[in-house]
């Protein structure tokens, strides 16, 4: 029987909430140990406080989410058996608590919500519909904020091309698979996503390493990361037009090669991280 740990149907509901909510306020959902009334509380006013993130806009993701959770459960209810999928409802439920002033009929979006999951669990049942995609999901959580957490990991590594985090079964397979982000003949998404992936990268470190991480992989991306924060506008611009189109480690090192000729310079890469953030999607 599939449940919120195994079941795709709950990651992608959970997926389509994700990508309504605003980068930065990510990450920090991501840094996160626990989902619950005091931590949401501190994590929604540190943000605002940090990043003068509106509550508007606050306000807008979530009501986005729910609208898109209603509509994708519409879709799915008719093809998955859909088992415990409550998860994107849950945190919608614990972010309008924080929003019931802003947007008071937030309650109703998400009883929505919860209607359209019931609906695909019963028909589930009925026709003893199953997913077949359930092999895609690795790394399963054990908890209901667990899965949250996953969805958040997958939906930013997915979205530009990295598939999912390394485990201890498929080190040396997924590590040339994360590197598929630089396959675009170093384009500057390429480079604003190694951008994104060095500031993902530094809380997510303890976890990979628990997952058993090759020392000398997650030391190749530190180079990545390092190197990156120590670029000129100038030198930025040159690595723009270098041409990376292979998903391989001994392309990433030449890559790193080629940006040490350069010579870059620490005293502008807060200028370059700030500019380059800004200009992110």
């Amino acid at each position: 029987m599939m449940d919120e740990t195994t079941d795709i149907t709950s990651r992608s509901l959970c997926a389509v909430v994700v990508t309504n909510l605003d980068f930065r306020l990510c990450l920090k959902v991501k840094e996160m140990d626990r989902c619950d009334a005091s931590s949401l509380q501190k994590l929604l006013e540190e943000t605002l406080l940090e990043y003068e993130i509106d509550w508007q806009q606050i306000t807008n993701f979530v009501t986005d989410g729910a609208r898109a959770c209603v509509s994708l459960g519409r879709r799915l209810n008719e093809q998955y058996a859909i088992q415990h999928t409550l998860c994107a409802a849950h945190l919608l439920h614990l972010i309008s608590q924080k929003l019931m002033e802003s947007f008071p009929n937030i309650n109703g979006l998400c009883k929505l919500v919860r209607v359209f999951f019931k609906r695909g669990i019963q028909a589930g049942r009925k026709k003893r519909w199953r997913s077949q995609n359930i092999t895609d999901i690795s790394l399963p959580s054990k908890t209901r904020w667990g899965t949250w957490l996953k969805c958040v990991s997958d939906v930013f590594m997915r979205r530009k091309n990295l598939l999912t985090f390394i485990t201890k079964e498929e080190t040396s397979e997924t590590a040339n698979q994360m590197i598929k982000c630089l396959t675009n003949e170093g384009s500057i998404q390429d480079l604003r996503f190694i951008e994104y992936f060095s500031r993902l990268f530094t809380p997510l470190i303890d976890g990979i390493q628990e997952r058993q991480l090759r020392k000398d992989t997650l030391n190749r991306w530190r180079n990545i990361e390092t190197w990156l924060f120590k670029m000129s506008g100038k030198d930025y611009a040159k690595i723009i037009n270098l041409s990376v189109n292979s998903g391989t480690m001994g392309k990433i090192m030449d890559f790193l090669n080629k940006i040490r000729r350069y010579k870059p310079r620490w005293e502008d890469a807060n200028r370059i991280i700030y500019t380059h953030f800004l200009l992110m999607p």
